[in-house]
Order: C-alpha cells, then structure tokens, then sequence
C-alpha cells in the first residue's frame, strides 16, 4: 500500500518522496518480469490496443528514468540501510559457505573438495536422471 502511494505521488509530481529512499526498487524492470512469466498479465501482450501497449511502457519507462537519475541518493540511502545489517556467511544464501552446508549439512561441510565434488555430481546426474524420466 505504501508503494502504491508513493507510485501516485510520483506520477502526480514527478519527484520522488524523501521516505521513499529507504528501500531501493527498480520499476523499469517490472515489465521485463511480466513478459518473461509463464502467465503474463500486463498490457504489452494486449494485442488489441497499440496505444494502450505503448502508454504502459511509456510509464515504465519514464519512472525508471526518475530512479536512474535518482540513483546517486538510492544508492547512498541503500548503502546507510545496509551498514545496519550484520549477516554471516552462514546467512547469507550467496555466500559458498551457505551453498556448502545447504547442498551437504554441517558435517559434509568440513569433508574434503574432492569428496564433495563427487557427492555434488552424484546430485547432478540424479536430478538429470528425473528430468529426462518425467519428459
């Protein structure tokens, strides 16, 4: 709800709510998303109205726009969120050592390289092995 409303005001105004900088968002990728899901519903796939394509795209793209020229004060607003907040490798889901321990538990964690490689093919050719069965 928060979003919408600061959608409206910057639609409305053209400049971006100070609190809005608390939390970055790119809008110009939105219609990327929708046309890559495997059920799009936005209005570039109507192919019944040009114009209504066109408009929507039009406002994507015109807000992208006040986020890239905005970028500077997201980023900076961005980077003071983000001194806040501690996370371990252990945490963070793109860290090694989290795949490590999410693929092989605790204790496979601290086994040798290149046992885990071979546990890590062994995965790879099951999950192969289930694709090629349910096609």
């Amino acid at each position: 709800m928060e979003l919408l409303s600061w959608l409206n005001e910057l639609n409305e105004s053209g400049t971006l709510p100070m609190k809005a900088c608390k939390v970055t968002i790119i809008p110009c990728v939105q219609p990327l998303l929708d046309l890559l899901s495997s059920s799009p519903s936005s209005a570039f796939l109507n192919t019944r109205s040009l114009s209504a394509q066109i408009e929507s795209l039009w406002k994507w793209l015109e807000m992208g726009r006040e986020w890239a020229l905005n970028a500077d004060r997201f980023q900076q607003a961005a980077i003071e969120i983000c001194a806040q907040i501690t996370m371990s490798d252990f945490e963070n889901f793109l860290s090694t050592e989290f795949s490590l321990r999410f693929l092989f538990g605790a204790k496979g964690c601290s086994t040798d390289a290149k046992l885990r490689y071979e546990k890590l093919t062994a995965l790879v050719n099951a999950l192969a092995e289930k694709a090629r069965i349910s096609e």
